[in-house]
């Protein structure tokens, strides 16, 4: 099942109705966890924006959670065009509790409206001692850890499992670039393990953590994976392409060079289940757990105009590939036109 909640909008429905007119967009406030899997007390930026021609008058609501903790970084303001702005409210969210944690909904005022986001999933696990192991760093001998995590629970043949490689490493060091992470794969189709960051404008992806007395940084490579079939499957072993920054002194001056790196990433492997059958009526291959939820402007009805029925569905599971939901009207009352999937 998929660890971190995301928001998709399927298509539109445009019907025609005696009378309707179509919806205006409105302002969201969208969020964004930079890495889903963490250690315990690890800290992982969750972003949250709103995008308007005004700012909002004060902060995000933090949610109430028994096992979460937010810590708020600060809020710039992004350029989005150039009548809007995108508002940015930044935190770091961590936990010491092992299990897999849902990050509420935060809840925002803005123009008389209360806007919320999306739950978003967060887990938490200990890193294995399989995980460590020597790495010289230009001439220095340093203990680094990889690990591939993928969300807990049981997995079907067909399901889109968002998967990430971390590497730790000390946080002495500093990023100068990343790139992917390449890793065998068996009984599984995977798209590119990429150092991107999936919250935007951000680069890379970078957690803080405690480790073996040390601070250290985790640096994630995100993916999704979908298992082929029932039965075993793996994901690597492979390498994690990066280059970190080292000072280095020589003659008595001192300078920070980039040390390109290729670490090695051990193999995960991990059991899959069929699908459940008979498939239930309608099936049409959306595997996971979902929730539609629509909206539509019916004021100011005239006859004949356009009503957009805007369908979003947010969950865990394969939404990339997911179909729009079949309209059900019949052809005397309503005249639908093809769906049209809009942009996230």
């Amino acid at each position: 099942m998929r660890s971190w909640k995301v928001l998709i909008l399927l298509p539109s429905l445009l019907v025609l109705l005696p009378s309707g007119r179509a919806l205006e967009a409105a302002p969201e406030l969208k969020s964004w966890i930079g890495s889903a899997y963490a250690l315990p007390g690890e800290e992982s930026e969750l972003w949250l924006t709103v995008t308007s021609d005004s700012r909002p008058a004060a902060r995000p609501v933090v949610p109430e959670t028994e096992h979460l903790t937010f810590k708020f970084i600060n809020d710039p303001i992004l350029p989005s065009s150039t009548s809007k702005r995108t508002y940015t409210y930044r935190y770091a969210v961590l936990s010491y509790r092992e299990g897999s944690h849902v990050i509420p909904s935060f809840s925002l005022t803005h123009k008389g409206t209360i806007l919320r986001s999306q739950p978003l999933r967060f887990n938490v696990a200990s890193l294995p001692d399989r995980a460590w192991f020597e790495y010289k760093v230009h001439n220095e001998t340093c203990k680094l850890a990889t690990i591939i995590s993928l969300s807990p629970g049981k997995h079907f043949e067909g399901e889109s499992i968002p998967a990430e490689v971390k590497v730790y490493f000390p946080a002495r060091f500093k990023i100068d670039k990343a790139t992917i992470a390449e890793l065998d794969q068996e009984g599984v189709a995977a798209k590119r393990f990429d150092a991107s960051g999936i919250i935007p404008w951000q680069r890379e992806v970078v957690t803080k953590v405690r480790l073996k007395q040390e601070n250290y940084h985790g640096l994630t490579y995100r993916s999704t994976i979908t298992p082929l079939q029932a039965g075993p499957a793996s994901i690597g072993p492979g390498r994690a392409r990066l280059s970190l920054l080292a000072r280095v002194s020589n003659r008595g001056f001192t300078d920070t060079i980039p040390i390109p790196m290729e670490l090695p990433v051990p193999r995960l492997s991990f059991p899959v289940l069929p699908l459940p059958r008979p498939s239930p009526e309608g099936f049409q291959n959306a595997i996971g757990s979902f929730t539609l939820s629509a909206k539509a402007n019916t004021s100011g009805l005239n006859g004949t105009d356009p009503i957009a029925v805007h369908l979003s569905i947010t969950g865990t599971g394969n939404l990339d590939t997911l179909k729009a939901p079949a309209f059900t009207g019949t052809n005397d009352d309503w005249k639908s036109y093809p769906p049209h999937r809009l942009p996230r």
